[in-house]
């Protein structure tokens, strides 16, 4: 049985009050904590449905991104620049074209399926592990919660991905024919994907009754 603190008239606000309130605040202005800055569309709605509950809000969220990124550090992989992004079906042919911007010789160009992930601050232990135990039970299977001195942190992810280099240093790692195979299975597990988020949903809509 998991127990919901609900906020009583004359309740002294406390701090998780305090930081929810305002990241809420930050998602009404459009601001999101994942690297594009703003909610993406397709889970929108979910991100709404999680954060009216008052025992938890979300401080980053993706719905899942099919990609190619240019860097010049791989091994750092921090920083670089997209050439190429969307949140939807991939299409080989822009993709493609997407590659003759590239004129730096001293960089590498990687093509990349990151999976959905929702980052959220619970109120209690308790109820970041029956949502994780929801989380793991409809393929989420990589999630975890950090437990911090003054927070807690439940990470919702899955290990559905596709990373591949498919140009370094000037060179053409990979055929045109090849990213379209590559593009092709990026599809097939977005849309596996976004089932496991569907099924998430309704988990979570179990749990909220």
């Amino acid at each position: 049985l998991v127990v919901r603190r609900k906020e009583q008239p004359g309740c002294r606000e406390d701090a998780f009050d305090r930081r929810r309130k305002k990241a809420l605040s930050a998602l009404v202005d459009g601001a999101d904590r994942s690297p594009k800055g703003f909610l993406d569309a397709r889970i929108e709605d979910f991100v709404a449905e999680v954060n009216r509950e008052d025992d938890v809000f979300t401080t980053s969220t993706c719905s899942g991104r099919i990609s190619v990124m240019v860097q010049k550090d791989v091994i750092k992989a921090k920083g670089g620049q997209w050439i190429y992004s969307t949140h939807d079906i991939a299409n080989s042919t822009e993709i493609i074209s997407s590659l003759r911007n590239v004129t730096d010789k001293n960089c590498t160009v990687t093509f990349r399926l990151e999976p959905f992930v929702m980052a959220m601050e619970c109120r209690s232990l308790g109820r970041a592990k029956a949502l994780m135990g929801a989380a793991i039970s409809t393929g989420f299977r990589e999630s975890g919660i950090a437990h911090f001195t003054d927070r807690i942190v439940l990470t919702i992810r899955t290990s559905i991905r596709v990373e591949a280099p498919i140009l370094s240093l000037g060179h053409r790692l990979v055929s045109d024919e090849s990213l379209r195979i590559l593009t092709e299975l990026a599809n097939v597990k977005m849309k596996e994907n976004w089932r496991r988020v569907r099924a998430l949903r309704e988990a979570w809509h179990g749990l909220s009754r």
